[in-house]
């Protein structure tokens, strides 16, 4: 009877009775002595029982120890003997007799041969002799090894229960069962295995979430702004405008004048300034993506006195052309107002030219004061009107101060400078101290003639007094517009119809001039 039993680690996990015939060792499942280390081959080893011994033979390429030495052909086992499988598994063989230890004999012909039972096939009939065999191996009672095959042999002296010592002759042969419970060592390995499986498919769905995580953050970084649909005043990090103001020559807005306002985006803004033009090289765009052109001219001549607007706007649209023939302009404007409260009388010009080797649009604004006459040019690259346009429409790019918008007055192209400033003052005085308002139109006429004399003559006290008086003059037009509103908004609310056509007619009456933003207002009833 041939032992079999195997160490895992040095500890005895495994012992079965090898019956004659071949017997696989490995990790397969069809192996007849399964082992489930992962340094174990599935056909590791091939052991051949015979009636006079027991050989070896390795099938792995891992390789296998017999007593320490590589097993590299068929080899007889000897009682014991060792085999090392893999560096955990050590297998070491008994040789017993059927009444004590001995090396293995051929069975005698007296003796006989027991049956041989093969699942599957009809059993023989037994024998007297094997009877009780047969009942102690089958039935209820029966008793077997973890690995399936028949229990160790009792130890000397020893004999199976209800049997005297010496009774058993033979042994029932049998083959290894192909189905039979797992033990311990191989639960926990497959346990474990299964962890590591589950471990790995969720490590590994966990590194695809965060892989797919970090590539949408990467492509949203990487990604640019979506393309702004109408260009805007540039912005810096906290939404906060870029902005700055040059003075064209006037003291700008803190001083009573006014200022040329402009996007400043630093290392992208160039400003260069003389006496007669301003050009500034800038940005715009919320992003400051797309190139600006500010220019702003400034020229002063006695005739603009004696011109309207319209002439004196074409007169400088021409030199800008005579200097650069490359424009093509439409029609000017109606008169418009920019700035607090009455606003400033202008005109507007869009323009497309080239300059540069690049196409540019723009608009020109012009306003003017007394003898001066201002041109501020704003233009984008051609290609961004789409998106420019309302930019470019509806930014001045000026700031002006009250105090300037109250002192300013044009030429009159009717009057021919044969009046008496002295006397036209002493006009103005007694109209005002009535404080009638029927008398207001006459009294700006006269007005804008004294400042005319003043002009051609360079009479500086007549002009600051004349000033001071037209300063005092639109207060005064002010306040009564805005009773006259209180007015024309009760007799609305109150249903009074004939008290608001009143109030209305009246107001028309007094603002009868179109170079006041309150006779458009009013002829457009939009002034609620």
């Amino acid at each position: 009877m041939i032992r079999c039993i195997i160490y895992t680690d040095a500890e005895k996990t495994q012992e079965s009775v090898l019956v004659p015939g071949e017997h696989l060792i490995g990790r397969s499942r069809s192996a007849d002595i399964h082992l489930a280390q992962p340094d174990i081959s599935g056909k590791h080893l091939k052991l051949e029982v015979r009636p006079d011994g027991v050989t070896a033979e390795n099938l792995s390429s891992h390789g296998t120890l017999l007593n320490g030495n590589p097993l590299l052909e068929k080899a007889e086992l000897k009682e014991g003997d060792r085999l090392d499988l893999g560096k955990h598994i050590r297998i070491e063989f008994g040789f017993a007799a059927e009444n004590g230890p001995a090396a293995p004999q051929p069975p005698s012909e007296d003796a006989g041969e027991a049956p041989t039972f093969v699942p599957g096939a009809t059993a023989p009939t037994p024998s007297p002799a094997s009877a009780p065999l047969e009942a102690a191996s089958s039935g209820a009672g029966e008793k077997t090894d973890c690995f399936g095959g028949t229990p160790p042999l009792p130890e000397d002296g020893e004999s199976p229960a209800g049997e005297a010592p010496g009774s058993r002759e033979g042994v029932l042969k049998t083959d290894v069962m192909r189905t039979r419970l797992a033990s311990m060592e191989e639960m926990n390995s497959l346990r474990n295995a299964d962890r590591k499986r589950s471990a790995g498919k969720t490590l590994k769905y966990v590194l695809a979430a965060l892989g797919a995580v970090a590539l949408l953050v990467v492509l949203y970084t990487l990604k640019s702004p979506p393309r702004e649909a109408v260009l805007s005043w540039p912005v810096d990090s906290r939404g906060r405008q870029l902005g700055a103001f040059a003075d064209p020559g006037t003291g700008g807005h803190r001083a009573g004048g006014f200022s040329l306002a402009y996007p400043d985006i630093k290392g992208k803004t160039k400003v260069k300034a003389d006496k007669q033009q301003i050009t500034i090289l800038t940005r715009c765009g919320r992003d400051g993506s797309v190139p600006l052109r500010i220019h702003f001219i400034r020229k002063q001549s006695p005739a603009f006195l004696g011109q309207s607007r319209r002439e004196v706007l074409s007169g400088m649209l021409t030199g800008l052309q005579g200097a650069n023939r490359r424009w093509n302009l439409s029609q000017i404007s109606d008169v418009f107002f920019i700035g607090a409260e009455n606003g400033l009388p202008c005109l507007s010009v869009e323009y497309r030219r080239e300059a540069g080797g690049s196409s540019w649009y723009g608009e020109v604004l012009f306003f003017r004061t007394g003898s001066e006459a201002f041109l501020r040019l704003a233009e984008i690259p051609a290609a961004e009107r789409a998106r420019g346009q309302s930019f470019i429409s509806n930014t001045p790019f000026l700031k002006f101060s009250l105090a300037y918008l109250q002192r300013h007055w044009e030429g009159d192209p009717e009057y021919r400078y044969d009046g008496n400033p002295g006397a036209m003052m002493d006009d103005i005085s007694r109209h005002l101290s009535k404080q009638a308002p029927f008398e207001w139109a006459r009294t700006y006429l006269l007005l804008q003639r004294v400042l005319m004399e003043c002009s051609r003559n360079r009479d500086d006290a007549t002009e600051r007094n004349a000033l001071a008086q037209l300063r005092r003059l639109r207060a005064m037009q002010t306040v009564w517009y805005n009773g006259q509103k209180i007015q024309y908004n009760t007799a609305k609310l109150a249903g009074d119809s004939h008290k608001e056509n009143a109030v209305m007619e009246l107001c028309k009456t007094v603002f009868s001039s179109p170079d006041d933003l309150r006779y458009f207002t009013l002829r457009r009833n939009i002034w609620e």
